[in-house]
């Protein structure tokens, strides 16, 4: 992150063109790893170049910083309280996986 010029202080907006999920994925390293203020665009690129916002294909100047990672394990959980929570019901689970990867699973679990 530091070589990418992020730090602590560094507002962080993050986009795709995958319906979020490579941005969200990286909006919960980032968050994991400690950083506040990092946020994903709504929409994605393509709707931010539809609507007209600037756009380039410049390679900004980066100006390296000192990322310093405080990572937050109370983000995680085990297998173990994943299996409590759906046994006792005291958590949603939700399968994040797109469905394409969540039905080549369970084509192979459930025959």
């Amino acid at each position: 992150m530091g070589a990418c010029g992020i730090d602590k202080d560094k507002r962080v907006v993050i986009y795709d063109d995958q319906g979020g999920m490579v941005a969200s994925r990286l909006w919960w390293m980032l968050t994991y790893t400690g950083h506040d203020q990092v946020y994903v665009m709504d929409e994605g690129f393509t709707a931010w170049s539809k609507a007209g916002y600037p756009v380039t294909d410049e390679t900004p100047i980066v100006i390296p910083a000192t990322y310093e990672a405080k990572p937050r394990p109370d983000m995680l959980v085990g297998v173990e309280d994943v299996r409590d929570a759906s046994k006792d019901k005291s958590a949603i689970i939700i399968d994040s996986r797109e469905s394409r990867r969540y039905a080549e699973l369970r084509s192979r679990l459930i025959p």
